[in-house]
Parts: structure tokens; sequence; C-alpha cells
């Protein structure tokens, strides 16, 4: 999953990130490295979107 959240093609990162989401708690670290990742790529800012949300239904990893 982290490979493809990181995938040129904007139709599997954001598909990544979206599978991340679904997955919930467990997948929350692979989000969290994500999140801090400065970029253009899609996937990866849905997966800081999905970041955001883990904090605020208060997932205790997620410390920004």
């Amino acid at each position: 999953m982290k490979q493809a959240l990181r995938d040129d093609n904007p139709v599997v990162n954001i598909g990544a990130a979206m599978a991340l989401g679904e997955i919930g708690a467990s997948a929350v670290e692979i989000l969290i490295e994500a999140f801090w990742a400065l970029t253009e790529n899609v996937g990866i800012q849905v997966a800081n979107r999905q970041c955001v949300s883990f904090g605020a239904g208060g997932d205790r990893r997620w410390k920004p």
C-alpha cells in the first residue's frame, strides 16, 4: 500500500489512500507517514485528510 500511495498514477494513489482509510486504525501509521510528505501527489493529499479524520476520532497515534 505504501508503494501504491506514492504511485504517479492518480487512480492508483487515490485508490490506495481510500483503501487505507477503510482499513482504519491498523493503517494509521502509513497515513501518518504520508501526512508529513509535502507533495502534489493527490493520493498522499487524500491520505492527509484521512489522518486528520483519525485524529478527530481520537486516535492517540496522531499528533500533529
